[in-house]
């Protein structure tokens, strides 16, 4: 399974929907009927910023002479650049495509002529053409793919251009099953316009970003505190399991966060092939968590079942890590889907372990401290990363949620025991 960024990846089904169609000329239920290309008229560019929305020409598969402006492409569907082909009729679709757009521009006196483009995102890797001669590119085609994990909008400059043609030459990687049927190509429309104006929305939208995970950031830098806190502590002691296992859950979020949160240029393979394993020490750490804060720690067949799950889900996930890191090539792809496929249903029926560890304490009537049931609170990470999208504006002061994280660790800190 490529990226999985929730911790429940209850997507099983789509696993093998990756088996079906991989993107051929001709995809079925194409957007729109063909109709004539229509032309986009631009006129006072450069005293603002104009939107590449409207019907782009869309055509699956792959062919060096559709960059040529003088291409007839009248008869090709019509779709937008605002969301990805898989919502407009070319679901599950993978491979080459093409994005063509006839665009008349007019631009402002007395303006700078330098025209730029800002590209917010597209999947997986493209190349812009403006009247047939290449103008950018992003990654690189198969046989030797290579596209980004995560990255921020990106900027190409046209230079002193009137009308012509924009053509889009986009390469989606195979699905694996984490993917959506609905993605493919664009997913937010272009934006056109001096190169001034689009380096000042291209910094506007970088800022936009940065604010909007400030929660997300303080978050994952208590949760590396509480890791930090946690080993040392299990360091004094190393009959505390349950610090250990603490240690182990929370230095994951900063992980996570550097392979995807921070936007770095990680390749696709490589994020998500360090993504993996690092996921296996986040569950695997959970469940032993939950084993001591539940005290069931001296239950030894739950014990031994845990351990043998543990080691066929570190095994299977491994194995998945290892399965990413060949995905862009051509060759093996039906062999790769099928072995995700397979490994993902192994590895997510055993994501319902820690329901068995919770069923078990209620089974022996657990009674639980008041600090352990602190402890458990904020233990599902996704509520997490929904929280920070709502409170991105809160101040560390407003949130009690810190406190409540490392009181179940002040006792052990001052050299009691958080084991009762």
């Amino acid at each position: 399974m490529l990226p999985r960024l929730t911790r429940f990846p209850w997507l099983v089904v789509v696993a093998f929907l990756a088996l079906g169609p991989k993107g051929s000329p001709a995809a079925e239920n194409p957007a729109s009927p063909a109709k004539s290309a229509p032309t986009l008229v631009l006129s006072g560019l450069g005293e603002g910023l104009a939107d590449l929305d409207g019907p782009w020409q869309f055509h699956p598969g792959d062919d060096p002479a559709w960059a040529a402006p003088s291409f007839n492409d009248s008869q090709w569907a019509q779709i937008t650049a605002d969301k990805p082909w898989g919502a407009q009729g070319y679901g599950s679709s993978a491979g080459f495509a093409w994005y063509r757009r006839h665009i008349n521009i007019f631009q402002a006196p007395g303006v700078s002529p330098d025209i730029a483009l800002l590209i917010p995102q597209v999947d997986d890797a493209y190349e812009l053409y403006w009247n047939g001669a290449l103008v950018g590119r992003n990654g690189t085609f198969p046989p030797h793919a290579f596209w980004y994990f995560t990255q921020p909008p990106q900027t190409f400059g046209l230079g002193h251009i009137d009308s012509g043609v924009l053509a889009v030459r986009v390469w989606k990687a195979a699905l694996a099953s984490s993917d959506a049927a609905e993605i493919g190509g664009f997913e937010a429309t272009p934006v056109i316009g001096s190169s001034q104006a689009i380096a000042a929305r291209k910094a506007a939208m970088d800022f936009k970003w940065l604010r909007s995970n400030q929660f997300e950031f303080g978050i994952d830098s208590l949760y590396v505190l509480v890791a930090v806190l946690s080993f040392l502590a299990w360091l004094r002691d190393r009959k505390q399991w349950l610090l250990f296992w603490m240690a182990g859950y929370t230095i994951i979020p900063l992980v996570r966060l550097i392979l995807v949160g921070l936007r770095l240029p990680w390749s696709n393979d490589l994020g998500s092939g360090l993504l993996q394993p690092a996921i296996m020490v986040q569950d695997v750490s959970l469940w032993f968590l939950l084993l001591w804060l539940l005290k069931l720690q001296d239950s030894k067949k739950l014990v031994s079942l845990t351990r043998v799950i543990a080691t066929i889900f570190c095994i299977a996930l491994c194995l998945d890590g290892m399965v990413v890191l060949g995905w862009g090539s051509i060759r093996w792809t039906g062999f790769l889907q099928v072995t995700d496929a397979l490994l993902t249903a192994i590895f997510t029926p055993l994501e319902a372990v820690p329901l068995i560890i919770v069923a078990a304490a209620v089974v022996q009537r657990k009674r639980l401290e008041p600090s352990r049931w602190l402890a458990l609170h904020p233990l599902d990470s996704r509520r997490q990363d929904q929280s920070a999208a709502f409170f991105s504006q809160w101040e560390f002061s407003q949130c009690a949620f810190p406190r409540q994280y490392i009181a179940p660790h002040c006792d052990c800190l001052r050299g009691r025991s958080v084991v009762h």
